[in-house]
C-alpha cells in the first residue's frame, strides 16, 4: 500500500523543521517496525523545505541525480558512506552527482540530520529513502 504524503501535515522534531516528510513528490511505499520506504521525486531546479531525518538511512539513485544538500546551520551533519558506485560518484563540496544505481547510508546523530535539497538538474530526480527504525534519534 502507497500512503501519498502531499495532503499530511508535517511533524516537527525542534521547532521548524519538519521531519522528512510530507513534501510535494513524498511517498510512503512500506512501513514496518523495522524500516520504513519512502520514494522522493525532486522536480528540475526544485529546492526542498528545511527537513530532518531522524533515522540513520540508505538512499538508492533511481535516476542520475544532481543534487545540493545544504546542512541547517547550527545542526549536525550526516556521516555518509558510498555502497555501491563510488567509483561513479562525483561529490564538490555539498553538491553530489549520483548516477542511477548509486545506494549510500546516511548515519544521522542522536539529534537527527537537517537539510535542504536542491536539484540542479532539468529533469526530475528520482530517490528510494529506507529509514533503519531504532537509530538516530530512535536510539537515545
Amino acid at each position: 500500500m502507497t500512503e501519498d504524503l502531499e495532503q499530511s501535515s508535517a511533524k516537527e522534531a525542534k521547532p521548524g523543521i519538519a521531519i522528512i516528510a510530507p513534501f510535494q513528490g513524498v511517498k510512503l511505499h512500506l512501513e514496518t517496525d523495522r524500516v520504513a520506504v519512502w520514494e522522493e521525486h525532486f522536480s528540475p531546479k526544485e529546492i526542498t523545505e528545511a527537513h530532518r531525518h531522524t533515522r540513520d538511512y540508505l538512499c538508492v539513485a533511481l535516476t542520475d541525480i544532481d543534487l545540493t544538500v545544504e546542512p541547517i546551520p547550527g545542526q549536525f551533519a550526516e556521516q555518509l558512506t558510498v555502497l555501491v558506485g563510488a567509483d561513479e560518484m562525483l561529490i564538490e563540496g555539498n553538491r553530489g552527482r549520483l548516477p542511477k544505481g548509486v545506494i549510500f547510508h546516511s548515519r544521522v546523530s542522536s539529534e537527527g540530520a537537517a537539510h535542504t535539497a536542491f536539484n540542479n538538474a532539468d529533469v526530475t530526480a528520482k530517490l528510494l529513502i529506507i529509514e533503519l527504525k531504532g537509530t538516530g534519534l530512535e536510539s537515545r
